[in-house]
């Protein structure tokens, strides 16, 4: 702790001796500018990279009506994946966004679980991506955003949406 504290010390009485002037003289000797992109890495290096997982997401809406505790409705996200990379020298950023699977089931009528919304995949297929980037390497624009979806199976249930308006309706 005393060899961060030293330096901590040093480093403060760097700052206090130097003037505003003598940092721009400084700067400017050594060819710095703050707050501009390092020049000396090519624009295709990547100094960031961060990827998200999230396997199984699940939302459920209950219903407290008349007593009884009842789910109303469940939405499951599964496989949803997120990468972010940043290239400084080009000032860019990419993001990925996969969603594989959604599907949501609606109020079970005696053994049986309507299923309301559901992908229609074949196994290796994704239903979403979505793609954002600023200034690609290929300099073919400024910004770039690709969507592609695949289709999903949407069902009405009448009991569900009843109880579902049940359930977000306020008291008079």
């Amino acid at each position: 702790d005393s060899k961060a504290d030293e330096s901590a010390d040093i480093k403060k009485k760097f700052q206090a001796a130097m003037t505003l002037e003598e940092k721009e003289k400084l700067f400017k000797a050594i060819g710095y500018q703050e707050n501009t992109s390092p020049i000396e890495l090519p624009e295709t290096f990547v100094s960031l990279r961060m990827h998200f997982e999230l396997n199984c997401l699940e939302v459920t809406v209950k219903s407290d009506i008349e007593g009884s505790t009842e789910n109303v409705m469940l939405l499951q996200l599964n496989q949803v994946k997120c990468s972010v990379s940043q290239r400084p020298s080009a000032q860019s950023i990419k993001l990925n966004l996969n969603m594989k699977e959604l599907t949501v089931y609606g109020l079970q009528q005696k053994q049986y679980f309507p299923v309301m919304i559901q992908s229609q995949l074949v196994s290796t297929e994704s239903l979403l991506d979505v793609m954002f980037e600023s200034n690609p390497i290929d300099k073919r624009c400024d910004q770039r955003v690709k969507v592609q979806s695949k289709p999903i199976q949407i069902v009405y249930n009448g009991e569900t949406v009843i109880q579902l308006l049940k359930v977000f309706q306020t008291q008079k």
